[in-house]
Formats: structure tokens, sequence, C-alpha cells
């Protein structure tokens, strides 16, 4: 099946140049980017870099969402004071392992391994107070 349109329409749409648009900003950084290049400077590395510097780590949001949860908010009901000492020593120790780690960075498998890290901790205490290994 032939096409009614002609390959030198077709190729004239394409080479003329497009009114307004990003082409000029695009062609700066991309100059900016080969000038970098060329002095040895990586711009993606920098890009990257810049990216992880943003991140929020799993320690880093502990305080903001004690706090929400302190004062009350709209979207969470504010914490009973025994609740919110609770939840401010389990987040703080037994989550420390996390702490460090971009939130984007901890995967299912981690927050798994911590968990059964609690169960085991939590069965062997049972054992001992009760003088048995009673399972739960």
């Amino acid at each position: 099946m032939r096409s009614s349109i002609d390959p030198q329409q077709i190729e004239e749409a394409y080479a003329r140049p497009r009114r307004g648009g990003n082409l000029p900003a695009m062609r700066l950084e991309a100059s900016s980017i080969l000038a970098k290049a060329h002095q040895g400077i990586d711009a993606v590395a920098e890009r990257k870099a810049e990216a992880a510097a943003r991140l929020k780590s799993l320690g880093q949001l502990i305080d903001p969402y004690l706090l929400v949860r302190a004062t009350g908010d709209p979207s969470w009901r504010k914490m009973r004071p025994k609740s919110a000492s609770s939840a401010t020593r389990y987040l703080s120790k037994s989550w420390a392992p996390l702490h460090g780690v971009p939130i984007e960075q901890i995967t299912r498998q981690q927050l798994k391994a911590r968990r059964d890290e609690f169960v085991t901790s939590f069965e062997s205490t049972v054992a001992e107070l009760t003088g048995g290994d009673h399972a739960l």
C-alpha cells in the first residue's frame, strides 16, 4: 500500500525549524553538558549525586512523623501519651539499623528480615520468662 504523502513533504516537515518550544534551552543544556565532558566532569554522575543528597532516610522521617502523631493532624488523630512514647521507643531503637538507609532504597526483603528478627527475639524472651521453649 502506497502512501499519498510525498516523501519530500515529510523531509521538509521534519527539517523545518519549529517556533517556540524548548529547543534553545535544550541546546544550551546540551552545550553545557558537552563543555563539562571536555573538562572531564561527569554531568550524569553529578545529577545522580544531587538526587541522592535529596533522598530522605528512614531516620530523618521518624521525627516529623512522631511530631504529626503527637500534635494531631487532619489526616492523623493525636496519639495518646503512652502510645507516643511506645512508638518513639519502637521506631528509634528497633528500626535503628535502617535509619541511615534512604527510604526509596528500603526493600520488602529488608523489612521482612527486620520483622523476623523481632519475632525471633520475642519468642526467645517468652521462652526465657516461662522457663521453657513455648512456640507462639
